[in-house]
């Protein structure tokens, strides 16, 4: 549902209510709630997500590495199993991660 830009939470009432009073005006369209009730009815599909999703945690030593050095970076890409999905940052922030790369893929 990403593409249609739909998102959802699920968490204790608490959290929920406190998370309500952030939330923006109904911006999803009709279609875009009715793909959201399929794919919620479609068992195989939520499977298939559900297992894509873990498959990409693999890349979990990589993160802790950076974690290790005081930086926060995305995640695997699913589409490209062997890729880790970053943001571009400032000048200095991106040579600070070329840095701390460059030292733990030596590592």
């Amino acid at each position: 549902m990403a593409g249609m830009r739909l998102g959802y939470a699920l968490g204790s009432p608490a959290l929920i209510a406190a998370m309500r009073r952030y939330k923006l005006g109904m911006n999803a369209n009709v279609a875009v709630l009715r793909a959201a009730m399929a794919s919620f009815g479609d068992a195989t599909h939520v499977a298939d997500q559900r297992r894509r999703m873990v498959s990409t945690r693999d890349v979990e030593p990589v993160i802790a590495a950076f974690r290790q050095r005081n930086m926060v970076v995305g995640r695997k890409f699913p589409s490209m199993p062997n890729w880790l999905r970053i943001t571009v940052g400032t000048p200095s922030e991106m040579q600070a991660f070329m840095t701390n790369l460059r030292a733990i893929v030596a590592a």
